[in-house]
């Protein structure tokens, strides 16, 4: 028999420390390490062993089934749905409160402001219509509106036998009337009253004055003599030339037709 050419192997000592550390048995084992394979399978229902844990979608955490999950979910988005309807009913309409803290209604408040807004745009309107008006205006409007209340209580139609409509034109001075200088030099030495109840005031009677843009006549009281600044005549020759020009551009416009 040749010898082997290996050397000769040692037998095991037992009594020679083994180099890996001391494996524990499972039952052994600390409560706080992974849990295996084994244990995160899924049981028969679909769900983990430790299924008290939820996602902060309201899902329970770990491995499901589809069928589980669709169902979860289902019921998660009815709760959702109905905490939402339940807080929807409970918000409330706002408060409205006074200056001292008290609640109002808020139908009442919007409509006592928009009084208030109406009421002081009347004033403001109103009294804008008093400044711009003059003692005269005012009897005037309140003369018509007393003819007015008047007219209300009168019969609807007028006849031609209406003593106001006979009176009124009785006194309509027309200015084609021959008799129509005659009539009046006889009012003025009566001393008829005009509109307001007073005398009829005076009037010009002297040369005639020149045209202004707005027709108002001088006052009885003038002397004839002009004093303005001569704006009124240089408006008319203004005028006068405008239309002057005007004339004389269309007849050039036209000639060669």
């Amino acid at each position: 028999d040749s010898p082997s050419p290996s050397p000769p192997r040692r037998g095991r000592r037992n009594d020679s420390p083994s180099p890996s550390p001391p494996r524990r048995d499972r039952k052994d084992s600390a409560a706080g390490e992974k849990p295996s394979a084994q244990q995160m399978a899924p049981t028969k229902g679909g769900r983990q062993k430790q299924d008290g844990a939820k996602m902060a979608s309201g899902h329970t955490a770990g491995l499901l089934t589809a069928d589980d999950f669709i169902k979860e979910d289902r019921q998660i988005r009815e709760q959702q749905k109905e905490a939402d309807k339940s807080l929807g009913d409970k918000q409330e309409e706002t408060i409205y409160r006074d200056k001292k803290g008290r609640k109002l209604d808020m139908l009442n408040e919007f409509m006592r402001q928009q009084a208030i807004r109406e009421g002081k745009e009347v004033e403001e309107k109103a009294e804008q219509e008093e400044w711009g008006k003059g003692t005269i205006q005012k009897q005037e409007e309140k003369a018509h509106q007393e003819e007015l209340a008047n007219i209300a209580n009168e019969p609807f139609a007028r006849t031609v036998n209406d003593p106001k409509v006979d009176a009124m034109y009785r006194e309509k001075i027309h200015a084609d009337d021959p008799m129509a200088a005659y009539m009046m030099k006889k009012r003025e030495k009566e001393g008829v009253k005009g509109k307001n109840g007073k005398p009829a005031k005076p009037f010009y009677k002297g040369p005639k004055p020149k045209p202004n843009r707005f027709g108002i006549p001088p006052g009885y009281r003038w002397d004839g003599v002009d004093r303005g600044t001569g704006w009124e005549d240089k408006v008319y020759a203004y005028q006068a030339n405008k239309g002057v020009n005007k004339q004389a551009e269309y007849e050039w416009s036209t000639s060669d037709m």
